[in-house]
C-alpha cells in the first residue's frame, strides 16, 4: 500500500510537472509608435484576429528576407484570420523604408521606438534563444501567439522553413 502510494505521488508529480514547464510563453504586450505617431500596443495589432504573427526582421539579415518572403507567400491566404505585423530592430523611419523597399503588405514597426523598452527587453527573453546570461532574438524569427498574447510557435533559423504547415495547423 506504501509503494503504491509513493508511486501514485511520482506520478501525480510528474503530470504536474509536465503541465506547468509545457504552459505556453506569455509575452508582455508593448506598445510601438506607428509612422503617424499615434501609438499601438500588441493586443491592437490583433485586428480583431485570434491570431498575430510577428516576424522580427534585421534590414540587412538574409534569413530576415527568406522569412519575410515567406511570411508574404502565405499572407493572402491567412490574412483574413491572420494578422501579420514586422518587428524592425530599428527607429520608426527605419522600418517605414524597410516595409516599402520589400512591398510588404502588412504593418511594420521599428522596436526602438517604443514607450516602454523594458517591456521589448522581456519580449525578447520570451522568444528569444538563451545566448548565457541573456536572450536574443535571430533575424526572420517568427512567432505567432493567440489573444492572450501566449505563443502558439516561434521559428527561427531553419525553422521558418516549417511555416506553411504550422499555419496550416491553425485550422484555417
Amino acid at each position: 500500500m506504501k509503494s503504491i502510494l509513493i508511486v501514485l505521488v511520482i506520478v501525480v508529480a510528474c503530470v504536474g510537472g509536465y503541465i506547468y514547464f509545457s504552459q505556453p510563453d506569455e509575452i508582455p504586450n508593448i506598445t510601438l509608435k506607428a509612422s503617424d505617431g499615434r501609438t499601438v500596443d500588441l493586443d491592437a495589432m490583433h485586428l480583431n484576429q485570434e491570431e498575430l504573427l510577428l516576424v522580427f526582421l534585421l534590414p540587412q539579415c538574409p534569413i530576415s528576407k527568406f522569412s519575410l518572403s515567406l511570411v508574404k507567400q502565405h499572407y493572402p491566404s491567412y490574412s483574413a484570420n491572420v494578422a501579420f505585423v514586422g518587428l524592425l530592430f530599428g527607429k520608426q523611419d527605419q522600418a517605414e523604408k524597410f516595409k516599402s523597399d520589400q512591398l510588404i503588405p502588412f504593418p511594420v514597426y521599428g522596436l526602438r521606438d517604443t514607450t516602454d523598452p523594458y517591456a521589448v527587453n522581456k519580449l525578447i527573453d520570451t522568444v528569444g534563444t538563451s545566448q548565457g546570461s541573456r536572450s536574443a532574438v535571430y533575424g526572420g524569427t517568427i512567432v505567432v501567439v493567440n489573444t492572450d498574447r501566449k505563443v502558439l510557435f516561434k521559428l527561427e533559423k531553419d525553422e521558418v522553413r516549417q511555416l506553411p504547415d504550422k499555419l496550416a495547423d491553425l485550422g484555417y
